[in-house]
């Protein structure tokens, strides 16, 4: 079974309307959510994470995402943990990347640490940490921080999304978070029509 889902847009003369086309596995609506970020954080940082499309399909040639990262600390200058996470939106599975082994593995790690073990830092050097010039840098993707996206990311048709979450010291509350949603798509299907409506012409006052 497959779920066709559509959208359309015009300019005068024409229409165009688009499916994606999605396996009705991956379509089933998710039930995922967010625990709460920790509240009165003075000075929270702000997060940006944005893929470059948001569908991707090898009949586009986009066979992968490129993820980008902007930071802005806001003076939040506490040790915090870095975890950063890609999630099946369909089954809530995820996998954690880890820079020391450059892949997404199934248990929960943080950036720089290690299993039960997370490393804290000073956020407001987040990008020199991962050798980037500033807060505002690609991390996975052509000329990205951390190279190319592991393949341990599957590129299988389905609903994804990856999270970066800045947590306390501990790993356990979180500070700031931000996600970037994304779907793996069969086919995306293009459909041109030309309007056989004529265009009104200019309006005339009859005279006497």
């Amino acid at each position: 079974m497959t779920l066709h889902r559509r959208f359309s847009f015009s300019r005068p003369g024409c229409t165009f309307l688009a499916g994606l086309l999605l396996t009705a596995a991956s379509a089933l609506p998710a039930a995922a959510f967010f625990p709460p970020v920790e509240p009165g954080i003075p000075n929270r940082p702000a997060i940006l994470l944005e893929t470059d499309f948001y569908v991707f399909t090898s009949a586009l040639e986009l066979t992968e995402p490129d993820l980008d990262l902007t930071l802005d600390a806001r003076g939040y200058t506490t040790p915090a943990t870095v975890y950063l996470y890609w999630e099946n939106r369909s089954t809530q599975a995820k996998s954690y990347y880890n820079q020391a082994a450059n892949s997404f593995g199934s248990g929960e790690v943080d950036v720089f640490g290690s299993a039960g073990a997370p490393q804290a830092i000073d956020v407001t050097g987040l990008g020199s940490r991962l050798g980037a010039s500033s807060n505002t840098f690609r991390l996975f993707g052509s000329g990205g921080a951390l190279g190319s996206l592991p393949a341990s990311v599957p590129r299988a048709t389905g609903r994804y999304q990856f999270v970066l979450e800045i947590r306390d010291s501990a790993g356990d509350k979180v500070i700031a978070r931000a996600n970037a949603m994304y779907s793996h798509v069969d086919a995306v299907i293009t459909r041109w029509a030309t309007s056989r409506r004529a265009r009104p012409g200019p309006r005339t006052t009859p005279t006497t």
